[in-house]
């Protein structure tokens, strides 16, 4: 089947927004665990908890997936030392378990946003919104959908996020910015 040479183009622009939007979802997640692990294993070493590092990674690695998170490990861990009489310890997972959460829920929308190139506000409304309408799977994928559609309106205007000032990225653009960074970011 042929495509007229404009929905191939514009079919072209679908897809390289998919991938980059994808791409730019996986980044942002490991940016995240990245910084969970830091936090985690700073809390963990400070506790005084043994093998910090290990469990920091394995944490880190629950609190990628949304349904699990930090507070799966951390929460049960600091009742069953707060009852058996160590209450220090348990206080103490109980606020690295604050720490870690909030330190995930003020980057999330930052760190995913700049990838996909959204405003970190559209990001986190995208993100609550998947949540709400599909779950794991909505979370994922609306904000890349946003990502998509901001790409197809704006057309010509930008290149899909991700790719490089010399594969055409728009004049006046910073090196690192979005190509919707002016766009979401416009002084008013």
């Amino acid at each position: 089947m042929h495509l007229p040479e404009h929905l191939g183009r514009k079919l072209g622009q679908v897809t390289s927004s998919v991938k980059s939007a994808l791409g730019g979802w996986l980044r942002a997640q490991v940016g995240l665990m990245g910084v969970t692990f830091l936090v985690l294993t700073l809390g963990f070493l400070v506790l005084g908890v043994n093998s910090p590092v290990l469990l920091g990674v394995g944490v880190a690695l629950l609190d990628a997936l949304p349904l699990l998170g930090t507070g799966t490990i951390l929460i049960p861990w600091a009742l069953v030392q707060m009852m058996m009489g160590d209450m220090g310890l348990g206080l103490g997972l109980l606020g690295l378990y604050g720490a870690a959460a909030l330190v995930r829920n003020i980057l999330e929308p930052k760190l995913l946003g700049a990838q996909l190139g959204l405003s970190p506000l559209l990001t986190l409304v995208t993100i609550y919104a998947g949540w709400r309408l599909g779950g794991f799977g909505g979370m994922i994928l609306l904000p890349m959908g946003a990502m998509v559609a901001a790409q197809l309106v704006l057309g010509a205007k930008s290149q899909p996020a991700g790719i490089s000032q010399t594969a055409g990225q728009s004049a006046g653009q910073s090196a690192g910015q979005s190509p919707f960074h002016s766009v979401y970011h416009q002084k008013p």
